[in-house]
């Protein structure tokens, strides 16, 4: 237990050293192949250190003669960050140390790649390779592996979030679900001499330790070279380490048991005769503690005094440790900090571009939305009206799409909301029907859609959302569909409350299909199945993320089933929808106004948004005058005086904020902004403070002209319809 204790101090206060020399230069790493030293690099630190050449090293004549029969080594291993990583080559700190072998001893190593550790394990067994980069030892493996001499002793740590910010020993994790991580011997330990705790094995450090991170597993345990490799890597900025076992990782090269133990004698005189300092080079660039050790483990203190060292040399150790955690703590700290900023900066540039994009995608929208009400008047025969739906349908799905990309920071975040109405869900499907039978009946697929008997005519849900999560799962079906059919399926089951039920929906195709593999991911944002080429199909892989999201939001879930080659049936369940009553809505206003004659200035750089504009007010009383940017609106304000300015925001020479300040500064003008933008911060609330008021693209007549009610004379006139319900 002396020993341990001892070796514990001296392999963090390394660590600790790496840690703290590496910071600066670890902002500068992005990946395994930057990172990874070659070969050429450590042997020429390891001579200008230590004088040392192949010479040095005397080996038996026995270990001569393995080296003249064996001049190529085969050897595989699978992925253990950050001993080795076999995904863009070989690269990590046990590859960097076979190399400093290969230069010492002559012998040539070649890489073959293995499945997983169980093909791993065979391919030993059947002398198919001889030696692996990366091992620890466990009862198991000393029955059929022989380990070279550990290149890597890390000490075991417990990882947690704010929520378990210090834990002194192990029995503090009582009750908590704890992952421990592969290739030590911590689990067994804990399972025999803790039983509350509850114990899951990790062969996958990273899967849990971002469990850790959202609250799915309470702690991690595992070595401190391993966690602190992951959490650079992933970013996951929440995790500390919050205290240390009493158990430490040692890792291995490993060869069959019985086979080649000169191969393991060469590898050992190899290590023994690398420099501290070459190893400190080679770890340097693989881990780097990104949070400091919260605590003092105080029963490591308490076992330090008991041993009986004397109190002078307890200070003079204690002291340097803490020095040394106070260095490092403040320089992760200003990592910390560092790294918070630029994710607010990367934050508010996606946002400006969100912004942007929005703003140049409304435009068209607003010429496509404008041209349809208009054609909407004219004389049309019944096919043509047809076509006009499709558009109105097709923009205004096209518009929620918009504003649900920009919603994507929302939904990540918990706060996307939900605007729940009566609703009914045949009328919608009808919608959606119109807008893709006829590019599938192209194609020669059939749409079909069923309605269960008895099935309710109104729900209380959120049409738009709904909508967007069905017209995503038909857009994919036509897609991937190219024959057969894409059937529709609505049904129903009781709630526990007599007033709701639990609505399905199953969208059902005879495409191509889904492998297993892309099945399990298929959720994941920017994720497409293998077989779903985006050269071929297109799409950007958010569309079924966002709608998972959305069926959660609104108290439901969004599931598939596929098999390859035959189709794929995606599951549209939410549950707890109420019934509504309502039939119909009685009694809505529609207002006529009858305005006074009045001079209107337009301002817009767009062509077709000043036409759509002229032709929206051609029915009142009102001479129109157009100006294309900011210079010519404050002339023509001047020139004219007009009663209304309508004024666009982003144009050339002079925006639409700047003109309306200089407008307004030489007369009393009120003026209504029209925007396509869809960014709102400080600064869009100052700039409505100019104006009178605010209209967002694409612009409806309707409220245009209620808007400008609110500034011009009129007279009005009240007009009551009936209309559905989910119509409003």
């Amino acid at each position: 237990m002396i020993k341990a204790f001892f070796f514990t101090i001296f392999a963090l206060l390394p660590v600790a050293d790496i840690a703290a020399a590496s910071q600066s230069e670890s902002d500068k790493v992005n990946s395994a192949e930057t990172r990874a030293t070659t070969s050429a690099q450590v042997i020429n630190q390891q001579n200008s250190v230590n004088k040392l050449t192949p010479a040095d090293i005397t080996f038996t004549q026995k270990e001569q003669q393995w080296i003249a029969e064996n001049p190529l080594v085969i050897y595989s291993d699978i992925s253990w960050d950050p001993f080795v990583n076999v995904e863009n080559g070989v690269n990590g700190i046990g590859k960097d140390l076979l190399d400093l072998v290969s230069s010492y001893s002559g012998i040539q190593f070649q890489y073959i790649k293995a499945r997983d550790r169980g093909e791993l394990a065979e391919m030993l067994e059947d002398n198919r390779i001889f030696l692996n980069l990366a091992a620890g030892k466990d009862p198991q493996g000393m029955m059929r592996l022989d380990y070279s001499d550990p290149y890597i002793q890390s000490p075991i740590v417990m990882v947690s979030t704010e929520k378990y910010s210090y834990l002194q020993d192990i029995s503090q994790l009582s009750g908590l679900t704890v992952a421990v991580s592969q290739g030590t011997d911590a689990e067994a330990y804990i399972r025999e001499q803790y039983p509350d705790v509850r114990v899951r094995s990790s062969t996958h450090n990273i899967e849990e330790l971002v469990a850790v991170s959202s609250g799915k597993l309470d702690v991690f345990i595992g070595s401190l070279m391993v966690v602190a490799h992951h959490l650079r890597r992933e970013e996951l900025y929440n995790l500390r380490i919050s205290g240390n076992v009493d158990r430490s990782l040692d890792v291995h090269f490993v060869v069959a048991k019985g086979r080649h133990p000169e191969l393991i004698s060469i590898i050992n005189k190899t290590l023994q005769h690398v420099s501290t300092e070459t190893k400190r080079t080679i770890a340097n660039d693989w881990f780097i503690v990104n949070y400091p050790i919260r605590g003092v483990d105080i029963k490591l203190v308490m076992l330090f005094l008991a041993i009986g060292i004397s109190v002078v040399l307890l200070s003079l150790l204690w002291v340097r440790r803490l020095k040394q955690q106070i260095v490092l703590k403040d320089r992760m700290e200003s990592a910390l900090r560092s790294a918070r900023a630029d994710a607010e900066l990367a934050s508010k540039a996606k946002s400006e571009f969100l912004a942007n994009m929005s703003h140049e995608i409304r435009t068209p929208m607003n010429a496509i939305v404008g041209f349809s009400q208009l054609l909407e008047e004219s004389e049309l025969d019944i096919q043509q009206k047809g076509y006009l739906q499709s558009i109105k349908v097709g923009s205004s799905s096209l518009l929620h799409i918009i504003n649900d990309i920009l919603d994507l920071s929302k939904i990540e975040a918990g706060k996307i909301e939900i605007a729940c109405q009566p609703t009914d869900v045949k009328l919608l499907l009808d919608e959606l029907t119109m807008l893709f039978k006829s590019n599938m009946n192209a194609k020669g697929v059939a749409l079909v859609v069923s309605v269960e008997s008895n099935f309710p005519r109104n729900l209380y849900l959120d049409s738009n959302r709904v909508r967007q999560i069905v017209m995503n799962l038909l857009s994919n079906a036509q897609k991937f569909t190219e024959k057969g059919s894409v059937n529709i399926r609505v049904s129903y089951q009781s709630a526990i409350d007599d007033n709701a039920i639990h609505l399905q929906i199953d969208v059902e195709d005879s495409g191509i299909g889904i492998d297993e593999v892309s099945l399990q991911k298929l959720f994941t944002k920017f994720e497409q199945g293998a077989h779903q080429s985006t050269v071929k199909y297109g799409g950007t892989g958010l569309g079924l993320a966002i709608s998972k999201q959305l069926a959660q939001k609104m108290g439901g879930d969004l599931t598939a089933t596929s098999q390859l080659g035959k189709g794929s049936c995606f599951t549209l369940r939410l549950n707890n929808v109420k019934v509504s009553d309502a039939e119909f809505v009685e009694n809505v206003n529609e207002i006529n106004y009858n305005f006074n004659k009045a001079v209107i200035l337009v301002v817009d750089d767009v062509e077709t948004n000043c036409m759509i504009l002229r032709a929206y007010l051609k029915k009142h009383p009102f001479k129109v005058h157009v100006a294309t940017n900011g210079v010519e609106a404050v002339a023509m304000a001047e020139e004219y005086k007009p009663d209304l300015i309508l004024m666009d925001l982003r144009m050339p020479v002079m925006d639409g904020y700047e003109a309306t300040i200089k407008i307004k500064q030489q007369q009393a003008a009120k003026v209504i902004a029209l925007t396509a933008s869809a960014l709102e911060d400080k600064e869009s609330n100052k700039k409505r403070e100019v104006f009178d008021a605010f209209l967002r693209k694409p612009i409806v007549r309707s409220k245009l002209i209620c808007v400008m009610a609110d500034f011009l004379p009129h007279k009005s006139q009240l007009q009551v319809k009936k209309i559905k319900s989910n119509q409003r």
